[in-house]
């Protein structure tokens, strides 16, 4: 059963992917989860909103820069960003930085 889950899962390997990475929202990242199971986009790297006290702008870069694929967009939890959410969506939009919320989705 684990092999046919396995080749089942590889076997769409080749189609094109989009990846992004999520900001914001409580532990578990429901609002994420819930763009995974519904649309063609993959969040790898997600910063839950009780650890954004320690994302700076090094490790988002890094989050984008090392998504299989590249990601280029970060997708907001709005409501779950607290009082980050004027720094981090200046910071992503003065680098141009493709910016969504997860009620976008």
């Amino acid at each position: 059963m684990v092999a046919d889950a396995i080749i089942k899962a590889t076997e769409h390997a080749s189609d094109p992917v989009r990846s992004a990475v999520g900001i914001g929202g409580p532990h578990y990242c429901p609002n994420f989860m819930k763009i995974l199971k519904r649309d063609d986009i993959c969040v790898g790297h997600v910063c839950p909103k009780h650890m954004l006290h320690c994302l700076d702008e090094g490790m988002l870069f890094q989050a984008l820069e090392r998504s299989v694929p590249k990601a280029e967009t970060v997708i907001l939890d709005w409501k779950g960003l607290g009082p980050y959410k004027d720094s981090i969506k200046k910071c992503l939009t003065e680098r141009s930085i493709h910016l969504m919320k997860t009620s976008d989705f």
